[in-house]
């Protein structure tokens, strides 16, 4: 929502030509790492419900919690890209205009990221 309003007040910063969705998704995620950085975040953030052996727990739930515990674990920039790739289905370019970087860059963040998140899904499991 605050990125929502920044984005108003910003609007006329909006060149002549550019889109506005990676301008836009820009603003959100400065706004998402400003938070994140903000004491209130340690106060909302979630908690890892504890295991227990009497109620197994859904498998696709569990999965779900281990792919997310495992991409926060990851660097804020990787993560970015993956995310903008992975579950908004950006294109490249567009995540360059998001991030500041080139195509080349979130290309080898994007793999980098996919590496290092395999890897701890791995070490998760092992």
């Amino acid at each position: 929502m605050d990125a929502a309003f920044k984005a108003w007040r910003k609007l006329r910063q909006l060149r002549d030509g550019s889109e506005m969705r990676p301008w836009f998704l820009g603003i959100v995620a400065n706004e998402c790492r400003s938070t994140r950085r903000s004491r209130w975040s340690s106060v909302v953030s979630l908690v890892m419900p504890a295991r227990s052996e009497s109620a197994p727990a859904d498998e696709a739930v569990l999965s779900t919690i281990e792919l997310r515990t495992a991409l926060r674990a990851i660097d804020e920039k990787k993560r970015l890209a993956l995310v903008l790739h992975w579950y908004l289905d950006l294109p490249l370019e567009e995540i360059a205009v998001i991030t500041g970087s080139s195509v080349h860059a979130v290309e080898g963040q994007i793999q980098r990221g996919m590496h290092e998140l395999r890897q701890r899904m791995e070490a998760r499991r092992g």
